[in-house]
């Protein structure tokens, strides 16, 4: 399930979707995402992997919201449940933007992931909510 969190609205909206990943290589991690929003269908998609040379997790994450991509970087915590990455992109304003990612792994059948995005001299917003259950 999902939440997303719009500047102005009073409650987040709610939404479900699927979440599939393979990976590619042993190095790259191919996801996609299939979900509504504001009752139109959404699609994501993400490759994220392990930059041997950057010593970073890099992704980069594209969607039908938008005709941008965002690239993002970051690290994994030491016991490696937690990935922070941060980016640049357009926000719905297109005006350009900084952003951080929290991915969390519970167990092997849930995570959770949280965006915020963080305007030139403001204070962050989060803006979306995710928590995955692996289906059986």
């Amino acid at each position: 399930s999902a939440k997303m969190y719009m500047p102005g609205m009073a409650a987040a909206m709610e939404t479900k979707g699927i979440w599939s990943c393979k990976m590619m290589g042993g190095f790259w991690n191919i996801c996609d995402l299939q979900s509504e929003m504001m009752g139109k269908p959404f699609l994501g998609h993400e490759i994220q992997g392990y930059d041997l040379r950057r010593k970073k997790i890099t992704a980069t994450w594209i969607d039908t919201m938008g005709d941008w991509t965002m690239p993002m970087e970051g690290t994994a915590s030491a016991d490696g449940k937690t990935i922070t990455m941060w980016g640049k992109g357009f926000n719905m304003a297109g005006k350009m933007s900084s952003y951080k990612t929290v991915g969390n792994w519970f167990d092997d059948d849930h995570f959770s992931w949280k965006m915020w995005e963080i305007p030139a001299g403001k204070k962050p917003m989060q803006l979306v909510e995710v928590t995955y259950v692996r289906r059986k």
